[in-house]
């Protein structure tokens, strides 16, 4: 595997289920100040994604080529934004610690849903040895999927117990926050495969610095 491209390891084998997203819980909530961050973070996102804005012409001139924004589309991501930032169960799964990972985690399954995949399920093992690869990175100074004693993703799997059918992993460093490193990723094209991979049912991030790791796996 060459130094900054990700690694994807298939099985043959179909019928992967579509992930169901989970309802949010009914009843009260409190707004907190991470979720009007988060809410600023999902806007500044979602207002590059295309077809939720007019190209800049009056859109009631009759002579007008621009394309109109694609509401129902636009309506949806308004309803899992709102989702996702509100009170309850949202698409990521558990209660992630760090903010920067529960704002990355959030944004990709946005990215998932607006294409028509199903949101990545939070598989806390799977994260576990993600995290483990991001602080190894750092300790041994070293940027790869395959680490100095020659284990690669696949391999750091499999000496953790999971079993999985099919597995990728996506690396970065030097990005701040969950924007920054998602626009990366996305901007290419071997890694935003993986992120839009609609085959991949789990993952994990882990975070180390500014070290990322995000490990794909349909657990067995």
């Amino acid at each position: 595997m060459s130094q900054r491209s990700p690694s994807v390891r298939p099985i043959a084998g179909g019928g992967d289920d579509m992930i169901q997203a989970r309802a949010s819980g009914s009843g009260g909530c409190r707004v907190s100040l991470a979720d009007v961050a988060r809410k600023f973070l999902l806007d500044r996102w979602m207002q590059e994604k295309p077809g939720c804005q007019g190209s800049g012409r009056t859109l009631m001139d009759p002579n007008s080529h621009a394309t109109r924004p694609n509401r129902a589309r636009c309506a949806l991501l308004v309803v899992v934004a709102l989702g996702i930032v509100g009170c309850g169960d949202s698409l990521t799964g558990p209660d992630l610690s760090d903010p920067r990972v529960a704002d990355f985690v959030e944004l990709m399954n946005l990215h998932r849903i607006d294409i028509g995949c199903s949101p990545l399920e939070w598989h806390q093992p799977t994260a576990d040895v993600a995290r483990a690869h991001s602080a190894d990175m750092i300790d041994r100074d070293y940027f790869a999927h395959t680490n100095p004693d020659g284990y690669s993703p696949f391999d750091r799997l499999t000496a953790a117990g999971i079993e999985f059918g099919m597995a990728a992993e996506n690396i970065a460093y030097g990005y701040p926050d969950a924007v920054s490193v998602l626009q990366a990723w996305l901007d290419s094209p071997g890694h935003r495969a993986n992120i839009e991979n609609c085959s991949l049912r789990q993952h994990g991030v882990g975070l180390v610095d500014t070290h990322w790791t995000h490990l794909f796996a349909n657990v067995n």
